[in-house]
């Protein structure tokens, strides 16, 4: 196993690890605040790695412009997002169809988790984290780049949609707010004392354009929990706090703003739309099951009560209390009678490595056509190794025929993925001569073909080929002699 094999197989467990521990974790039922966990990690360190990976594109586009680099390697970056976009796609259209199954079968957390587990994808945009295709999907030269921007102009249109409605949204809650009576005040200072949540930054206020409780806003200083215009109980409004809490010991209005961005990426797909209202569904029955864990049958039955008594639609990054009117007769009825489930721990970690390691085996390419096009014709096989075990030395004893069998091979140029040779893989280097002893190296491992120049040790890239190594080998030994 190569060194890039081995930080991709620790990189992918150690995130199964964290999402299992999750998980299991929620299932432990001491307290509210203990029991909220976390669902996913934080949007921020996601932001930051998309807004590195973006300003590495800029860079090696620039630096191709002034011909530094021979590579276009912002064309590879758009190739390996276009499959890590159709990779969650794929995933979350699975998801939509299975979604009665996993909610008759895991607790409503790990459905939530579940839903958002292809944010992990985007750390996997990264030369060794790509795995070896087995696939190749075409796209016509010169069409990459438009692709792409009809793509990018359909994510920022979804973004700015989602953007401008949120905003639009906040204004109009937050329009003649007044600070609650302080009783109120009181009673949420002893829930966040009793919870041990004191650390929670939000405020508490009144606003006369809700129907229903929520909180409103993805930081901690936009964050505000809105009350409308209602009389509660003492008891009602300790459930609604404690059902807040959750969402914001859990960070569940990032987790929000993550599936929307990813909701945007993903536009063309048009499972993506109901897979981001079944994640909000389930982020809120996944919050019931915590916050109604204590409770008896008649306080459950409370409970449902002020969920229905405060049905109301919610837009932009919020988390509420109640639910619309499709999803409320489930809701309701999960409240009540609390169906025993499973956690689902194990399954969500295997789901986890199975997505990463699925992402990048079908991939795309931007030229497909054959090897002939990347030889140079002055250059002619001179030496043949084989690695099966042992380093077996092989002289050429027709250069041209062996060339023509190399040139005659079709190809397509594949974003990264591809392992440096080792012991624990058969693999074929052809070195081809010209008249002044300038060499360059064919690598054959697995279906791809590296082609390196030996003269400057630069890497001229990475191609895909329709065949193994050992039928390789059959094709070119009728051109060999073994080495004296």
């Amino acid at each position: 196993m190569t060194d890039r094999m081995q930080a991709r197989l620790v990189f992918f467990l150690l995130f199964a690890a964290v999402i299992m521990w999750n998980v299991y974790r929620s299932g432990r039922k001491k307290d509210l605040k203990e029991n909220a966990g976390t669902i996913i990690m934080p949007v921020h360190l996601m932001m930051v790695i998309i807004v590195c990976t973006a300003a590495v594109i800029t860079s090696e586009m620039t630096l191709r412009s002034f011909g530094i680099l021979r590579q276009d390697l912002g064309t590879e970056y758009y190739l390996w997002m276009m499959t890590v976009v159709i990779t969650a796609g794929i995933y979350w259209s699975v998801l939509v169809l299975l979604k009665r199954h996993l909610r008759s079968t895991y607790t409503a957390y790990t459905c939530t988790l579940l839903w958002l587990m292809p944010n992990y994808l985007f750390f996997t945009m990264y030369r060794w984290a790509a795995p070896v295709p087995l696939a190749v999907i075409t796209i016509p030269s010169g069409f990459t780049k438009t692709i792409f921007y009809i793509w990018a102009a359909g994510f920022l249109a979804v973004s700015a949609y989602y953007l401008i409605t949120h905003f639009i949204v906040r204004r109009k809650m937050m329009s003649g707010i007044r600070e609650p009576d302080e009783k109120t005040k009181a009673l949420w200072k002893e829930t966040l004392h009793e919870t041990r949540a004191d650390n929670v930054k939000c405020k508490l206020a009144v606003s006369p354009a809700l129907k229903s409780p929520l909180t409103i806003g993805v930081f901690s200083f936009t964050m505000v929990l809105l009350l409308p215009e209602k009389e509660y109980t003492e008891e009602e409004l300790r459930m609604i706090f404690d059902h807040e809490l959750v969402h914001l010991i859990r960070g569940d209005s990032k987790s929000k703003l993550s599936i929307a961005f990813f909701t945007a990426m993903n536009w063309f797909n048009p499972f993506m739309y109901p897979a981001m209202k079944h994640m909000s569904e389930d982020m809120e029955l996944s919050c019931d099951e915590i916050v109604t864990a204590e409770y008896d049958r008649e306080k459950r039955r409370k409970y449902a009560e002020l969920i229905l008594n405060n049905t109301a639609e919610t837009k932009g990054f919020t988390t509420c209390l109640s639910a619309s009117a499709e999803g409320l007769r489930y809701r309701l009825h999960e409240i009540i009678h609390q169906t025993k489930r499973k956690q689902g721990w194990l399954t969500a970690g295997l789901l986890c490595i199975c997505l990463m390691y699925a992402n990048g085996i079908v991939t795309f390419s931007e030229d497909r056509g054959t090897l002939k096009e990347y030889l140079p014709e002055k250059y002619l096989p001179a030496e043949v190794s084989v690695f099966d075990g042992t380093m077996k030395h092989y002289t050429c004893v027709n250069p041209e025929g062996l060339y023509e069998q190399l040139s005659s091979m079709p190809v397509a140029t594949v974003p990264f993925g591809m392992d440096e040779p080792d012991a624990g893989r058969e693999y074929t280097v052809v070195r081809l001569k010209n008249e002044n002893s300038e060499y360059i190296s064919l690598t054959f491992i697995r279906n791809t073909v590296q082609i390196w120049n030996m003269t400057d040790d630069s890497q001229e890239g990475i191609y895909h080929i329709r065949m193994n190594t050992r039928e390789l080998n059959d094709q070119f030994m009728e051109y060999l002699i073994p080495a004296e």
